[in-house]
């Protein structure tokens, strides 16, 4: 159970903390274009942050979009059509 509440933190703390590394400034906005592959409670986080407008307070204009399967995703990521490719295990 404690395996499960962990998982569903890593998507977004995962992304904060890359751009927080990156040193992206609060007065400068990040364009980031994300994609997932399945509708699946394990996304969960990612859409919840992208509601409650977590990642706009720290500077990032993310945009979450469904992939339509593993394959299509990546090719999009492979076309550079999006940054990250957001999977399931």
């Amino acid at each position: 159970m404690k395996f499960q509440k962990l998982r569903l933190l890593v998507i977004p703390v995962s992304i904060f903390c890359i751009f927080a590394w990156r040193g992206v400034s609060l007065a400068q906005t990040l364009r980031f274009r994300a994609s997932y592959s399945a509708f699946d409670a394990t996304f969960l986080p990612l859409w919840v942050a992208e509601e409650k407008k977590i990642f706009k307070s720290v500077g990032l204009d993310l945009e979450i979009s469904y992939g339509r399967g593993g394959s299509s995703t990546a090719q999009s990521l492979q076309a550079k059509s999006i940054d990250v490719a957001v999977c399931r295990r």
